[in-house]
């Protein structure tokens, strides 16, 4: 048995020591001194601590990339000279890792350091201090020393401060042209509350984030900002500390409407009032498909609203708020393409006489005391949410035809018709006339109908697509031979109901008997306006409730729709080069504008499910990195990955 178990731990003790990594001989022995001097760990294997990576492809010799130390219950300092660690590419101290000037005093040697996220720091910067050329991104939770001009005069992409503690200043920093830093996030506070001079020279600048402390009894006014209209800034935020009572709150700013690059504006917690001159937020001269997200009280400004609506926003706002009790009536809400509503507490009903429902993607109205019936309308609505509120009356019939079971989007709710246990019943379902004349040149064809549901299914034949759910279904019709007859059938609810679709080819001038330009003007546009409803119906159909976008891949939704725009514009001249007979018809030109215009609007849906993404990751995750998280997503959109296969 002692030969069986010595066999054993000899066998253990090789297996560990053929997979320990080997370090190179210049840093293997720094790397256990360093481990043991902030871990208290005597180590021959210091890659358990930290991240270790190849020196060289298919080298067996390794090196230290990254130094990673999570939050300490007591507080350590780091003296040990970190570079001999010449390959180290990130460096991350958490809460009580104390970092001594000498790091940054000889930072210009980390030549392949990428990134630098601190938790705290109070020591001396050199104005002279010089930043390697691969460094992108630097990080401060927490920060009392002088901020020095060499920064902004330095590669970077990304530099965030949080919060100023005493030492921290920016008197007479200066911005020289600046074309690489693109986020940017300092605070104000009674310590330093002003900005760096020259805001304009960051030429590249998309983010930009105001950390605002109006907790002091002190008051103390904003820093002039409105510099930056004169950037190319796509984001504005600003975070206060205090969320309920502040001891200071300011006037929202009114040149923020005339960024006219501006596509992101966030407000987090209670801070900012309307200049009562005004009496409401003017956003309408910013970009369509302006993002707004307001959490924690971010949103009670509207409460010194004189004039409603209290925001004005641009075509198809996409709205985020979150721990905000405001009544929706302050709100225009027919310019909105979709918004999230989560933890209301204004008790009220919902909203219907300002919604655009043939033009609102996605309505959520979650854990909020929301009462009283939901509206008919609401079954137009693509993806709808309305769970855990107090809804206590009916739901339309579009509801009933699915049941409880499959309306976990309303449930739980204390309906007096409608519950988990309810069972499917749609005596209301219909279908508009199924007998169509169509063109043999082919046509697209609108149909009405009445609670079909928001989901179908096309055997065979043309595809029809749901473009107003229960209400509204379109199909184009190939070109066929004059005189002959089809009959195709589509299922709805899972097969419990169907429809014969019935279609005969006849000449184009039994249908039009004008062959006005007018005429043809108005085909083309209605055919226009139907390949952008048919090419990007499934993205308007993603479920909202999804909060974790990484379970789907960015490519193999954008390049199958956008290679779906491009081949139906293409088919369109082909089809003109192989049928046309009327000279007189032009050819199809290839639209390269809606390409780009569908193309930009997938984007900022996109956007609009990342807000959430970030959102879910600060409450559950305490993740407060968001401008981060953002400039990497939308990076991604400018240089995306090679497409996948398309989807069968």
């Amino acid at each position: 048995m002692k030969v069986f178990v010595i066999v054993v731990l000899f066998i253990f003790y090789n297996f560990i020591h053929l997979n320990a990594y080997t370090l190179v001989s210049t840093q293997n022995q720094e790397a256990i001194d360093f481990v043991s001097s902030v871990f208290g760990i005597t180590t021959t294997s210091p890659c358990d601590q930290l991240i270790c990576k190849p020196i060289s492809p298919n080298s067996k010799e390794y090196c230290v990339d990254s130094i990673i130390i999570p939050k300490q219950s007591t507080k350590i300092i780091i003296s040990n000279d970190l570079t001999v660690f010449k390959n180290l590419t990130v460096l991350s101290l958490g809460e009580n890792i104390i970092i001594n000037d000498q790091f940054f005093n000889k930072l210009n040697q980390f030549n392949f350091l990428i990134s630098i996220n601190i938790f705290s720091y109070s020591g001396n910067f050199s104005n002279l201090i010089e930043l390697p050329k691969s460094l992108k991104t630097i990080n401060f939770n927490y920060l009392g020393s002088l901020l020095p001009n060499s920064i902004f005069k330095s590669d970077i992409t990304s530099l965030i401060i949080e919060n100023s503690l005493n030492g921290y200043s920016l008197n007479g920093t200066m911005i020289s042209i600046n074309s690489k830093l693109i986020v940017l996030g300092l605070p104000i506070s009674l310590v330093e509350n002003s900005l760096p001079n020259n805001l304009e020279n960051l030429k590249n600048l998309k983010y930009f984030t105001l950390y605002i402390d109006n907790s002091e009894s002190i008051k103390y006014s904003l820093p002039d900002f409105s510099s930056l209209k004169s950037t190319a800034v796509e984001s504005l935020v600003f975070r206060f500390k205090t969320q309920s009572l502040p001891s200071q709150t300011w006037i929202l700013p009114q040149f923020i409407n005339t960024i006219k690059t501006l596509n992101n504006f966030e407000i987090y917690s209670n801070g900012f009032t309307i200049n009562s001159t005004i009496g409401f937020l003017d956003l309408s001269n910013l970009k369509n498909n302006l993002n707004l997200n307001f959490e924690n009280g971010g949103l009670n400004f509207i409460s010194d609203c004189k004039q409603k609506p209290c925001i004005k926003v641009p075509y198809n706002t996409q709205l985020i708020s979150f721990n905000n009790d405001f009544n929706f009536n302050s709100l225009d809400l027919s310019n909105y393409l979709n918004i999230f509503i989560e933890n209301n507490n204004f008790q009220q009903f919902l909203p219907i006489d300002t919604i655009d429902f043939e033009n609102i993607e996605s309505l959520e109205i979650i854990n909020s005391k929301v009462v009283g019936t939901i509206p008919d309308q609401y079954c137009f609505i693509k993806n709808l949410n309305l769970k855990n509120n107090q809804l206590n009356s009916t739901v339309p019939s579009c509801y009933l035809c699915i049941g409880g079971k499959l309306s976990d989007n309303l449930l739980p709710n204390p309906f007096i018709n409608f519950d988990l246990n309810t069972k499917p019943s749609c005596p209301s379902f219909s279908i508009g006339n199924n007998y169509y004349n169509v063109s043999s040149k082919g046509d697209n064809l609108t149909i009405g109908g009445n609670d079909f549901g928001w989901d179908l299914q096309t055997l065979d034949g043309p595809q029809l697509i749901i473009t107003i759910p229960n209400k509204e279904i379109i199909v184009s019709i190939p070109p066929g031979e004059v005189g002959t007859s089809h009959s195709y059938k589509t299922t709805f609810y899972d097969g419990s109901f169907s429809f014969l679709f019935n279609y005969t080819y006849v000449y184009r001038d039994e249908i039009h008997h004008s062959s006005d330009s007018n005429d043809n003007s108005n085909d083309e546009s209605n055919e226009l306006s139907f390949v952008n409803k048919l090419s990007f119906i499934k993205i308007h159909r993603w479920s909202m409730d999804t909060l974790d976008i990484s379970k789907y891949n960015r490519t193999e939704r954008i390049f199958p729709n956008l290679i779906g725009i491009i081949a139906h514009q293409l088919w369109k001249i082909i089809c003109h080069k192989l049928f046309n007979t009327d000279e007189s018809k032009p050819e199809p030109k290839f639209e390269q504008k809606v390409i780009e215009t569908e193309l930009l609007n997938l984007i900022e849906t996109e956007k609009f499910v990342t807000l959430k993404k970030i959102k879910h990751d600060e409450a559950i995750l305490k993740n407060t990195n968001q401008d981060l998280h953002k400039y990497k997503f939308n990076k991604a959109w400018q240089t995306p990955a090679a497409p996948n296969p398309l989807p069968i």
